[in-house]
């Protein structure tokens, strides 16, 4: 008995012979079950920051902008000794970091997460809301899917 729809028998399914239709190439993907990810190795020798994806330059010069106004904020604040050392340390590391992610190292990835992590619970310092501003843009830029390949994730 047919529901009469096109290419629908009473069954209940499509009426398409075995090894056609839109399941005939399902490549690696299978319903329930996780693809496990490959992950080709990038050597920091190897790899030219120019050639780096454009969400990754604008994420790194964005980090730069924001090392920029730390130092600025360190300079201009007058703060003691120890904070304003851990300051310009933080501020060098965000530079060297952003290079370094430029480079396919997607520990450099990480730990740019987390210091931008840190810089967020620090939006209570008056006058260090730009920088935390700036590390979040840094972040949605720094983990757009298009990345993923420069890192060498497949």
């Amino acid at each position: 008995m047919s529901s009469g729809w096109p290419g629908h028998d009473s069954t209940g399914g499509w009426d398409t012979p075995s090894g056609t239709g839109p399941d005939k190439d399902r490549g690696s993907y299978v319903f329930g079950e996780a693809t496990e990810i490959r992950r080709d190795h990038m050597t920091f020798g190897g790899t030219n920051p120019l050639w780096a994806p454009w969400a990754l330059k604008v994420s790194a010069g964005v980090y730069l902008i924001a090392a920029g106004f730390l130092g600025w904020w360190t300079l201009d604040s007058g703060l003691p000794v120890i904070p304003a050392v851990i300051s310009v340390v933080a501020a060098c590391t965000l530079v060297t970091l952003g290079y370094v992610m430029l480079k396919a190292q997607p520990w450099a990835r990480y730990a740019l997460s987390v210091l931008s992590a840190l810089g967020i619970l620090c939006v209570v310092v008056t006058d260090f809301w730009p920088v935390t501003l700036l590390g979040i843009l840094a972040l949605v830029f720094m983990w757009m899917p298009a990345n993923s390949r420069w890192f060498g994730f497949h």
